[in-house]
């Protein structure tokens, strides 16, 4: 019997251990960290430096030479042919010029990437608040719904046994069903936060929201 209750005991800790390794959890920065990597606008804008960086690279390199195959002007009857190759010889700062145009372009695409950074991780600090603060909401409904079914069950009770009037019972029974109300409103408020936030961060919004570290003490 003594090795039944042990392997039962050390069964329910492990089942216990894998739920809680299985709960999602989303720390603030991972979120950040998410939103950098997954987010469209800033992929889009990280191309938009790349190919303004290889502008750069082009710009700077010298004006490709020019191969062309024509009739050899020597032949009497034009039967020959032959190469001509011609490179430009830029000096009057062609090169340069495209170079610095090049270098602007690579500057304004970089600050616009700057830009949707700071602007990304402004949504996605503000809509991981709003989530923390719905995520709060819920495990304060949760409270108030044990207490009122607990209240409700005594009023029950009580009423059964003739120390309370039955209409407290029937008071404390309109109590929980308001509060569970108020649980489940919780909840919506919490999906919708996790709706705005989720694709922010790259993640599916009708996937189970995460929970998320709880707002700092003011």
């Amino acid at each position: 019997m003594g090795t039944r209750r042990t392997f039962a005991a050390a069964l329910g800790a492990l089942l216990a251990t894998a739920a809680a390794a299985q709960e999602p959890t989303l720390p603030l920065s991972r979120a950040l960290e998410r939103a950098r990597t997954r987010h469209p606008r800033l992929a889009a804008a990280a191309r938009e430096v790349d190919a303004a960086r290889a502008g750069v690279d082009v710009a700077r390199a010298p004006a490709p030479p020019t191969l062309v195959l024509a009739p050899w002007i020597g032949s009497p009857n034009g039967t020959t042919e032959e190469f001509l190759f011609t490179r430009p010889l830029e000096t009057n700062g062609g090169r340069a010029a495209r170079a610095a145009v090049a270098r602007a372009r690579l500057d304004a695409a970089a600050a616009v990437a700057a830009a949707a950074l700071r602007e990304v991780e402004h949504q996605t600090r503000r809509a991981y608040a709003t989530l923390a603060w719905a995520q709060e909401g819920v495990a304060l409904a949760d409270e108030a719904l044990a207490l009122a079914d607990e209240l409700a069950r005594l009023a029950a009770r009580q009423a059964e046994l003739g120390a309370r009037p039955g209409i407290d019972a029937v008071r404390a029974r309109v109590e929980a069903e308001r509060a569970r109300q108020r649980r489940r409103a919780a909840e919506g408020e919490r999906d919708a936060a996790w709706s705005a936030l989720a694709p922010l961060v790259g993640d599916d919004p009708a996937a189970p929201a995460p929970t998320v570290d709880p707002l700092p003490d003011r």
